[in-house]
């Protein structure tokens, strides 16, 4: 089962399936609903892309990946592989990445792994990121700029308001929540907020609390001129 961008590498699927016991279908549908699709199948790899996955669909969303256990499984082609985005896929249930563009012989390697249950990634890297995953489960290991985007998210500010308090792009602050989510082992604001600031585990500093109220006098005021200006 292919869905999303992965339709991109079409013709690449059809020569690396099209034979037994490989039964190729293709899916224009969104992630629930193509996971829906698999799971009327006897056993089933859903192939999508990573831009697809992380860009079109809400962490909520995403979240519902590992409801569906087997027999449907998600491999997802990315075009760099690195410990944050396996570890980030790993979280939310994926059964590993493969790289864009791989020859059919990998493809048929990757998908007949993962129906059988193993996690398919470098060893070097799934290494890595398994410590990654064993080690920093603990807000006290959330980097300073992941700390600060969550003080202020915890506080209401929308992606928007904290990229602009920030001066950094919307896009980066909904990377850095995924990532915090990650860390965390949670999916949404709320839990994140209570983990990493109702449980004593990381209590903000002083000079981090005044630095969250002045990020947030600032969010605040952009946000009042951006609807001045809209108004």
């Amino acid at each position: 089962m292919v869905a999303g961008g992965a339709q991109r590498e079409w013709a690449r699927f059809t020569r690396s399936f099209r034979r037994h016991p490989f039964d190729l279908h293709r899916s224009s549908a969104g992630l629930s609903q193509a996971l829906e699709e698999c799971r009327k199948l006897a056993a089933c790899v859903l192939i999508v892309d990573f831009d697809f996955l992380v860009n079109s669909h809400p962490p909520a969303e995403l979240s519902k990946i590992p409801e569906f256990g087997r027999p449907v499984s998600v491999l997802v082609l990315v075009e760099n592989e690195s410990d944050e985005i396996l570890e980030f896929l790993l979280c939310r249930g994926c059964m590993g990445v493969l790289q864009a563009g791989s020859t059919p012989a990998r493809l048929r390697r990757a998908v007949n792994a993962v129906i059988s249950g193993e996690i398919w990634a470098p060893r070097k890297l799934l290494s890595r990121v398994f410590q990654n995953i064993f080690f920093r489960r603990d807000p006290r290991n959330l980097t300073t700029r992941e700390f600060e985007i969550l003080a202020l998210a915890a506080r209401g500010l929308t992606n928007q308001q904290i990229a602009e308090a920030l001066h950094i792009g919307r896009e980066t602050v909904r990377w850095n929540m995924r990532m915090i989510y990650g860390k965390l082992g949670v999916h949404d604001r709320q839990s994140a907020s209570a983990l990493a600031f109702g449980t004593g585990l990381r209590k903000p500093v002083l000079p981090e609390i005044r630095l969250s109220k002045k990020l947030i006098e600032s969010a605040q005021v952009a946000a009042k001129s951006s609807a001045h200006r809209r108004g």
